[in-house]
């Protein structure tokens, strides 16, 4: 949804979005040990389902915006001159697809639907899936066992879940400052 949003500093505006699990790590890390330190991991993993659920909801209610451009025919979008060859083309191959017509938000698109996954075989986007998959490989176990870590050579659980609260400060500054950095080329 940032993407239908902001055309220009698009990175920095995908920067602020995801800084907010940086801004949930710094918050929740203190509140967490407080809530497992008052109603046991029981109530606090009860009462966090509950914000979850809040969240759920509010994230339910979101909804993209319509825009001009959205609402034009295929053809009427390939006069456009702002439209790239790129685009004209992957908009050809699809309109030659058979009528397979989907109403969403008003617009009416014909796809194929065999074609609506052949990205996944791109290898562009393989070798992307790939190097997030070790990604997350990577920085899970930083997450997972720095608490543990941290109490087992005897820091106190308040500093253990402080040590998680710097992990969401550096979050929110990494994804903000690399955004701006790639909006700058």
């Amino acid at each position: 949804m940032v993407g239908k949003y902001f055309n220009k500093r698009k990175a920095l505006a995908y920067g602020i979005a995801m800084s907010g699990s940086g801004i949930g790590t710094f918050i929740l890390a203190p509140v967490v040990q407080l809530l497992i330190e008052q109603f046991s991991w029981r109530g606090a993993l009860l009462i966090l389902g509950g914000f979850v659920l809040n969240l759920c909801v509010c994230g339910a209610l979101m909804r993209p915006i319509a825009l001009k451009e959205d609402r034009k025919t295929a053809p009427e979008f390939l006069e456009q001159d702002y439209v790239s060859e790129a685009q004209k083309r992957d908009l050809k191959r699809m309109s030659i697809c058979s009528p397979l017509i989907k109403v969403w938000s008003h617009e009416y698109l014909c796809y194929c639907s065999w074609k609506e996954y052949d990205f996944l075989l791109m290898p562009g986007f393989m070798m992307l899936a790939v190097s997030v998959l070790f990604m997350a490989y990577g920085c899970s176990p930083l997450f997972v066992y720095l608490v543990p870590y941290a109490l087992s050579v005897g820091v106190s659980h308040h500093q253990a879940a402080f040590l998680m609260s710097i992990l969401g400060v550096i979050d929110i500054i990494g994804n903000i400052t690399f955004g701006w950095l790639t909006d700058r080329r």
